[in-house]
């Protein structure tokens, strides 16, 4: 399912829209072994970011936050994987007008990539 959903921008929409019914049969399902968790928490930031667009803000916030739980449990805190669940989370706040929240996580993702990046 990693392999096959992918993320939320609009040419994916068709996809993800056919796919999004398998996605959200995982939601509850968290692996157990890493490597299965990794692709979980991909298959999770891929459907919060497809529901956040499509404007399903609730649902996508507990998608995404159990995307960041869980890369940051298996990446680290400030990993590219992690950094991008977090910006998700960070724009699904800022559209619920949870805008002090959305500026934290924004900032942290900001700080993680210049990080990252050596700037």
């Amino acid at each position: 399912m990693a392999q096959e959903l992918p993320n939320g921008e609009y040419k994916n929409w068709r996809k993800c829209q056919q796919l999004l019914p398998h996605a959200e049969s995982l939601y509850d399902s968290e692996p157990v072994s890493q490597e299965a968790q990794k692709a979980w928490a991909q298959v999770l930031t891929n459907a919060a970011w497809y529901l956040w667009m499509k404007g399903s803000y609730a649902t996508a916030q507990v998608v995404a936050a159990k995307a960041v739980t869980t890369r940051e449990r298996v990446f680290g805190l400030s990993k590219n994987e992690t950094l991008t669940s977090v910006a998700i989370l960070a724009l699904v706040l800022q559209y619920q007008g949870k805008y002090e929240d959305a500026e934290k996580l924004n900032r942290r993702a900001l700080k993680g990539r210049e990080k990252e990046l050596g700037v």
